[in-house]
Order: C-alpha cells, then sequence, then structure tokens
C-alpha cells in the first residue's frame, strides 16, 4: 500500500458539462462517500453546475454555442466564442491547481462530455503534478453505449495515449476506486477492457454531497433533489439495448435500506425529493414494496402524513396482475412523482419483436392509474426501430393522438423523442443481426445508425430521419411538451454529416 502525504488534499473530483443541472452528480457523491470511508480527504466540484448557472448566466449566448460544440463533432468552435471559453477554462485550472491534491478524479457521465473533457485535460495536464483518472460512461467514442459494456473504451485509450490522463477505471468502479486510492493498480478495469460488475450494492458507503449547496440547481424545489439508486442492470432483455447483454444482470439494494437512505438525506440536508438514476425503480416489486412500506411507517410514526418525501425515476410498464391499483394508491402516498418511461413503440407487433415486455393493454392501465392517482408521466420513443413499417410508425402517432388528453389532465408533462434507432455493442441487435434481418452498409457489421433492414428495406437512414421528423411535428401540433426536441435533430444532423458519404454512395449502389 502506498504511503500517504497528510499535508496534501488526497483528491479532487470534478463533474464537468454536459449534464442538466438539475441535482448533483450522484457519482461525486459516491467516490466522496468511499473517501471518507477509507479516512482520505478530497473536495468535489461542480464545474457543470458553474457553467450553466454561474458563467453561464452571464455568458448565455456563448454558453448556448459551446451547448452545440459539445454534441454536434462535425463543426468547429467559432473563434470569439473560444476564446471565452479557454479563459474561463484557464480560470478553472488555476482553482484545481491551486487544490494542490495529489489525485484529480473526473467523472465522464457520457459522450456528450468528452469535447469539454479534452479540452479541460489539454490545459490542465501541463500545470499539475497530480495523477488523473477518469471513470463514468463516457469513455467510449458512440452517442449512445455505455462505456460499461463495450469491448473497447475508445475514448479513454485516446486520452491515455495522448498522456492526457494516467489511468482509466472502465465499468462499475465503486470497488475498483477504493483498491485503486490504497494504492492497488493491477485492478479489473483499470487501464484495460475488462468488464466491471459491482454488485454489493448494500455495502457501498453513503454518498457525501456536503461540498455543495444541494439548493444551488435547477429544480424547482426548495430545499433541493438528490440522486438516489437502488438497484443495478435490468430485468428486462430488450434487443436494443446493452444492458440486456451477459453483463448487466439485474441487482438491488433491500427496500428498507433504500428508504433509510432517503431518511438520512432528510436529516442531513433536509432533503424531501429524490431522483432514483436506475434503469428501473420497479425491477424488485418485493423491495419496491418494502420501501413504501417503511417510509409510510415512518411518516406515521411521526406523524408526517402522506406524500412527505417525494420520488420519481425510470419505470418499467407492468400488468394490472402484477401491479394493482391498491399498489399505485400506497405508491402515491408514499411519495411517487414522476415516472420515466421507455415506450418506444405504439405497435404491440414490434414491441414484442423488441421485447419490451408489456402491451397497450398494460400501457392504457397504466396511464390511467397515474391520471387516476395525479402522478406525472414522461416517456420516450425510438423512431426507425428495425423492422418497423408504416402500420407500425402509424400505431405510434395513433397512440399519441389517443393520449393527447392525458397532456390536458397535466397527466403527461414530457416526451423524449431522441434522435433515431442505432445498433450498440452488447446489444442482441448487435450480437444476432441474421435473427433480426438487419445487415451493414460498406461491408461492415451493422452499428451506430450504419445498418439496413432487410424486412423493410424502405426503412433506409434517409427514411428513419423523415419519420422522426413526422413525429416531432405531430407532438407539437397535439401540443406535447416536448424535452430537447430540436437538440436532438441537431444531432441526426450531426451523425447524418459524420457519415455522409457513406450513405450517399449506398444510395447510389456504390457500396452494398
Amino acid at each position: 500500500m502506498a504511503k500517504r502525504d497528510s499535508t496534501k488534499l488526497d483528491i479532487v473530483l470534478l463533474s464537468v458539462p454536459r449534464i442538466a443541472p438539475v441535482r448533483p452528480q450522484m457519482a461525486m457523491g459516491v467516490l466522496k462517500g468511499i473517501c471518507n470511508e477509507l479516512g482520505l480527504t478530497s473536495l468535489v466540484l461542480d464545474i457543470n453546475q458553474d457553467f450553466y448557472l454561474k458563467w453561464g448566466k452571464t455568458n448565455s449566448d456563448t454558453v448556448e454555442k459551446l451547448d452545440d460544440y459539445f454534441i454536434e463533432f462535425s463543426k468547429p468552435l467559432p473563434f470569439d466564442v473560444k476564446e471565452q471559453y479557454y479563459e474561463w477554462l484557464d480560470q478553472w485550472v488555476d482553482k484545481i491547481v491551486e487544490k494542490d491534491p495529489k489525485h484529480i478524479g473526473i467523472s465522464v457521465f457520457s459522450w456528450q462530455s468528452q469535447r469539454f473533457t479534452r479540452d479541460l485535460l489539454t490545459r490542465l495536464r501541463p500545470k499539475t503534478s497530480a495523477v488523473i483518472h477518469i471513470g463514468g460512461q463516457g469513455l467510449v467514442h458512440n452517442q449512445n453505449l455505455s462505456a460499461h459494456w463495450a469491448n473497447k473504451v475508445t475514448f479513454a485509450w485516446e486520452l491515455l495515449d495522448n498522456n492526457l490522463i494516467d489511468y482509466f477505471m472502465k465499468g462499475e468502479s465503486e470497488d475498483t476506486f477504493k483498491r485503486y486510492m490504497l494504492g492497488d493498480r493491477t485492478l479489473p478495469g483499470l487501464n484495460n477492457d475488462s468488464v466491471v460488475k459491482f454488485s454489493d450494492l448494500d455495502t457501498v458507503a453513503l454518498p457525501d454531497y456536503t461540498d455543495l449547496d444541494v439548493t444551488d440547481y435547477q429544480n424547482g424545489y426548495e430545499k433541493g433533489v438528490l440522486p438516489i439508486e437502488s438497484s443495478r442492470g435490468c430485468v428486462r432483455s430488450c434487443s436494443f439495448c446493452e444492458m440486456s447483454s451477459e453483463h448487466g444482470g439485474y441487482r438491488g439494494k433491500s427496500g428498507v435500506s433504500i428508504a433509510e437512505e432517503m431518511i438520512a438525506y432528510y436529516d442531513l440536508y433536509g432533503v424531501k425529493d429524490f431522483y432514483f438514476h436506475d434503469d428501473l425503480m420497479n425491477g424488485n416489486l418485493k423491495d419496491l414494496n418494502d420501501m413504501v412500506d417503511h417510509l409510510l411507517d415512518y411518516y406515521d410514526k411521526n406523524a408526517l402524513g402522506d406524500a412527505y418525501f417525494s420520488f420519481s425515476g425510470y419505470w418499467i410498464i407492468r400488468s394490472e396482475k402484477n401491479f394493482n391499483s391498491g399498489r399505485w394508491k400506497r405508491l402515491k402516498q408514499a411519495g411517487a412523482n414522476l415516472f420515466v418511461v421507455g415506450i418506444e413503440t405504439g405497435s404491440d407487433r414490434l414491441r414484442k419483436t423488441v421485447r419490451k415486455g408489456f402491451t397497450n393493454k398494460d400501457l392504457e392501465f397504466s396511464i390511467k392509474q397515474l391520471k387516476e392517482n395525479k402522478l406525472k408521466f414522461y416517456f420516450m420513443l425510438i423512431s426507425g426501430i428495425p423492422g418497423e413499417t408504416e402500420q407500425d410508425f402509424q400505431d405510434t402517432l395513433d397512440m399519441l393522438t389517443r393520449w393527447q388528453k392525458y397532456v390536458a389532465t397535466g397527466t403527461i408533462i414530457g416526451i423524449n423523442l431522441g434522435t433515431t434507432a442505432t445498433i450498440e455493442q452488447g446489444t442482441d441487435l448487435y450480437n444476432n443481426p441474421d435473427k433480426y434481418k438487419v445487415i451493414g452498409i460498406n461491408n461492415e457489421s451493422p452499428q451506430g445508425i450504419n445498418w439496413m433492414s432487410t424486412e423493410t428495406p424502405e426503412l433506409d437512414y434517409r427514411e428513419r430521419v423523415r419519420r422522426r421528423l413526422k413525429i416531432q411535428e405531430h407532438v407539437i401540433e397535439l401540443g406535447y411538451p416536448l424535452w430537447k426536441g430540436d437538440d436532438h435533430l441537431k444531432i441526426v444532423m450531426d451523425q447524418y454529416m459524420l457519415n455522409k458519404d457513406d450513405w450517399e454512395l449506398y444510395q447510389s449502389g456504390l457500396i452494398m
């Protein structure tokens, strides 16, 4: 074990753009909690919060252009924006260097954080002797793929090869980070592409957000919102999701420990509102019901009344048999607020093909329960899923028309149309393309946007984009609250520009 210099800060942990500034990033709280457990000194700095809510407030035009720069890789940064950006970056570099830490850790939340991370490291690396490491889902050059399950974390290797970092941590790094901070440098996922899965969720130290003002985020709650996690992985095996791969088995915390964590945050910070970062917070119904029962018991013993806390997160549609109206009522009493659901399509046929595991009948029951219990609903759709027919697409448009009444009642508070369907490593679509009748272009395996369906050959990339535009026009006409629709269209265009030559050759018949 390496000897510690007790006079220096052990580690500075950085949260970086591009992340919605609605609550502290959970990774920072988890890592600081582990440092506390090890007796190490740490400091969390939220650069992302400064970018959007502080510096960003007085430089809104610059931030808007930078926001596009982070997601549109085909576009250069204008010179005047670059000057302001680099000046601000240098101010942050000076702040970090001034702390003189032994280690610097950066959480690369997604591919949308990659440009900023590279820009920061280019300016930070020459000015510090600290050991620099990165982790997070954004370690791979891929729009939708989580770095946890990528065969090769290409972005992390790029930074390592260019001497901008010393280490990267691939995968679920709670144990890796702990052992790394104790001096172990021969670990799975540490500067290698091994798969790292963490299972003992109940053993993780309580995340620590004391370096941050949890009320200083943009969420509308007086005492702020804190992230919470009850599980990893997924109980379903959707064909387009990498969590359906061999690496993503479901693991969960006990319902009582989840409720106790919420109570601990309330005692520490006064926070009563929570957002679950799980792939789905109802993966294990027993744990969910135990959490609900424990919260209701806590409210009763302390005379707090129903729904004293509130919680939101990802949800998977269950049948009435598995989650009946009585359970929906107790969920509301415990504090359930907003449910985020991947519906993907309005077609029962196509949803069965991609193995979502629920039907339109289940959906209609669930949205009725959401309305009756005055809960909020936010859902996601995917345009151009492999095998989508014109009728499947029409079923989706019809569903949206049918549900307009739930927009009027305030039940539906948002819709996310994303970009278009992609095929990612680790998914069943990627591993078994013949099963789904998909092929690649340019004699390559189907991946990203570069795929064709032999079942529906009309569903080329242009048609997928057309349907994506059509569905956005439809929801705007119906008055749906659309989340970052234009932002996603910028990504669609950027992806097309980056792959334009191949698609034009394919359309002309010069490549297959």
